[in-house]
């Protein structure tokens, strides 16, 4: 497979760097542009030039990983499953803390890449403001390796805290990359989809109890006043209805075009997922995939819907980054998670390009203060004030597992079919009863009066949207 153009650039940057001497580059490379596949020449080219002997490559989730360890075995035509005769190994950062003290004996003794995909997940460059991953990258590997790889699409920290091996700017605390390939250059080389960002609203909105309740003009207002939680909002049938119908109906047309179009739903929870799952069963007639990280077949259920198996996939923290299924062409964001970063990981996984024609991508979400204003910057690489000077123990929201278990009782959806006897109004229920701070009798009423405000953020005359 030929190399895109950004790919080569960045290619011979990183090698032109390691042949000076350095050993760490950075790349920020757009979601969904091909990070995968340029890193892979980069280790291919090292190796033939007998610049290392071993590559090993960290990333966030066991679907990335094993993506990761395809990708390079195609390109290297070795194995990368870490057994004997192996290149290397591709491994998760959650594995980090389960490494025998031999494994990073090998990093220490052997000229070893070690590769970061999406190295926002750790932190710190000092022991002071690391998280754990970013602790063992500085004990183990920053000074041990004989070179290192990060990339990022999203290089910057929800808690403000530095990236790993990421260098700054004095002047604006941002990133000091070595190379980037931003979105808006992946829209116009049309290495990437162009993104339509749909904000969802409802113009008429009370909020209250028998004895006293408020109208407001808006999701943002009702936020805004701390009437009920953004969750709750989530857990309304008639806003999650409304999304996923505007949803289906933005896919139908796509798939008039392209046939193989499909549709994701980032959900809050697996009690949320399995009512948005009930939803689509009962309301759409094809089949519905539904993925979470207790399900020990999660990487079997997402193969085959990368495949092709299923129009809509509803997924609790499996899809949210790094994960390939370039089918993917309309997202209804659903999390509870509002962050910059979260946002652009989300909009990047229907906006990785390919040849089947109608090649527009679409993303659903409520219309509040910072979801507009996350879509109004995609043109920005990083946000302003990235980094501060701020030390703390607690994780990013985006870490964190936020799971509303089921009881046992209750029967969850495990088919691709619509289950009749599953309560969907009792998980609704249960999801909005685990969320502090919402009263139990506040009612949240939505008018039929929804509205939806479209953002398209980047023009280009190669583009012609659908």
């Amino acid at each position: 497979m030929g190399l895109r153009r950004w790919q080569g650039e960045c290619v011979q940057a990183a090698l032109r760097k390691f042949q000076t001497g350095q050993k760490h580059f950075f790349c920020l490379a757009s979601p969904g542009s091909g990070k995968t596949l340029m890193a892979a020449e980069v280790t291919a080219r090292m190796l033939d030039a007998n610049q290392i002997d071993l590559v090993i490559a960290f990333s966030p989730s066991l679907v990335v990983a094993e993506g990761i360890r395809s990708t390079f075995e195609s390109r290297l035509s070795r194995r990368m499953d870490g057994l004997l005769g192996a290149v290397g190994r591709s491994l998760t950062y959650h594995s980090m803390s389960h490494l025998p003290d031999n494994f990073w004996s090998i990093i220490r003794n052997h000229r070893t890449l070690v590769i970061f995909d999406e190295i926002h997940h750790c932190a710190g460059n000092e022991l002071a403001n690391t998280n754990s991953w970013g602790a063992t990258i500085l004990l183990q590997i920053q000074d041990q390796a004989a070179y290192t790889l990060a990339l990022s699409g999203t290089p910057w920290r929800s808690d403000r805290l530095p990236v790993s091996l990421a260098k700054y700017h004095d002047d604006s605390n941002q990133v000091a990359y070595d190379y980037c390939y931003g979105m808006g250059q992946a829209v116009e080389d049309q290495v990437c989809r162009a993104p339509h960002i749909v904000l969802v609203d409802n113009l008429h909105i009370t909020c209250g109890n028998p004895t006293a309740s408020k109208q407001y003009s808006g999701i943002d207002a009702l936020l805004e006043d701390k009437a009920l939680s953004y969750q709750a909002l989530l857990n309304d049938p008639k806003f999650v209805g409304y999304v996923l119908e505007q949803g289906h109906k933005k896919l139908q047309e796509l798939k008039q075009v392209n046939k193989e179009a499909a549709g994701l739903v980032v959900a809050s929870s697996i009690a949320h997922a399995t009512y948005i799952h009930h939803w689509l069963a009962t309301n759409v007639s094809s089949k519905i995939a539904i993925v979470d990280h207790s399900q020990p077949n999660a990487k079997r259920i997402i193969e085959q819907f990368r495949k092709g198996e299923g129009e809509w996939i509803v997924s609790v923290g499996m899809i949210s980054e790094g994960t390939d299924i370039p089918r993917l062409q309309v997202c209804c964001h659903l999390s509870r998670i509002r962050t910059e970063m979260y946002f652009r990981q989300v909009l990047g996984r229907v906006i990785r390009r390919t040849s089947a024609p109608n090649q527009s991508a679409w993303l659903f979400a409520a219309n509040t203060a910072n979801l507009a204003t996350f879509s109004k910057a995609l043109r920005t690489e990083i946000p302003r004030a990235t980094l501060q000077t701020v030390h703390t123990d607690e994780m990013l929201a985006e870490d964190k597992e936020y799971d509303l278990q089921i009881p046992h009782s209750r029967k969850r959806i495990t088919s691709n079919n619509p289950v009749d006897s599953i309560d969907a109004n009792y998980i609704m229920k249960l999801c909005s009863a685990t969320k502090a701070g919402d009263s139990d009798d506040r009612e949240l009423v939505l008018s039929e009066n929804f509205t939806k405000q479209l953002i398209n953020c980047f023009q280009s005359p190669l583009y012609r949207s659908a």
